[in-house]
């Protein structure tokens, strides 16, 4: 009498098989994990910036609003900046600023000149933040027949950062208006 086997084992090349695909299997959600936080990176980087253009939009509004209600004649609703000399005067549009203070008002925002911008870190993250100004671009044939250059002003805020060594940009816009004119 003669005996056979019938269990059946896997042969080499079906291992080899097995092991290949598995490998495939694990590199594929590697690489998909790898892009999934470089994704959450990026938006959560991203977020970031766009909150330090919001935060200096909000101090120019803060320092607009200030200023209408200081009742000191140095400052005009658009007197945002503390030059060299700490006198507060009107932007100029060919020059970048960051957030500081000054010494003719030291409890208060002002910008400073600064064609470099701020340099702002959060976590590790380090983000380079420029305040620049334009004419406000609003057609008053269009628009508010009150509201023109002399009364309005365009904020532009560029945040600026590296991630993976990429350059990234986000920048942000915004119109203020000498509200209180009519006043």
């Amino acid at each position: 009498m003669e005996f056979t086997s019938t269990k059946r084992s896997f042969g080499l090349i079906e291992t080899l098989v097995a092991c290949a695909i598995l490998i495939i299997l694990v590199g594929g959600l590697l690489i998909l994990n790898i892009t999934i936080n470089n994704s959450v990176t990026f938006t959560r980087e991203r977020a970031e910036a766009y909150y330090l253009a919001q935060e200096a939009v909000e101090t120019m509004r803060q320092i607009r609003e200030t200023n209408a209600i200081d009742s000191n004649p140095a400052t005009a609703w658009n007197t945002f900046v503390c030059d060299t000399q700490s006198q507060l005067v009107s932007p100029n549009f060919s020059q970048s600023y960051g957030v500081g203070t000054c010494q003719t008002l030291p409890a208060r925002f002002f910008l400073t000149a600064n064609n470099s911008g701020e340099n702002i870190s959060v976590g590790t993250q380090s983000f380079n933040r420029k305040i620049s100004f334009a004419a406000s671009g609003i057609d008053p044939a269009v628009g508010d027949q009150n509201t023109t250059n002399a009364n309005s002003l365009q904020i532009i805020v560029n945040v600026n950062w590296t991630m993976n060594g990429r350059p990234e940009n986000i920048q942000l816009r915004e119109v203020l208006t000498n509200w209180k004119q009519a006043l």
